[in-house]
């Protein structure tokens, strides 16, 4: 085997190596970005229901919050 061909192999290798490396960091950045995000949007939308419903119930907020004590 000659030497170029050799150096060919070696550098498509790191190349794809780097590539790999790239799109991992990328997908999982998004991920953690995506996570993030939907959480944050979940506790959003329980601080309105929670809102919600002592607006609408003017019983003790704490039994909404937590129930299992008022059982």
């Amino acid at each position: 085997m000659d030497c170029n061909s050799q150096l060919e192999k070696i550098t498509r290798r790191k190349l794809r190596d780097l590539k790999r490396k790239r799109s991992g960091r990328c997908r999982s950045f998004s991920i953690t970005r995506f996570r993030l995000e939907r959480s944050l949007h979940l506790r959003r939308l329980m601080a309105q229901l929670l809102r919600r419903s002592l607006r609408t119930t003017a019983v003790n907020p704490y039994r909404i919050l937590l129930p299992c004590v008022f059982q």
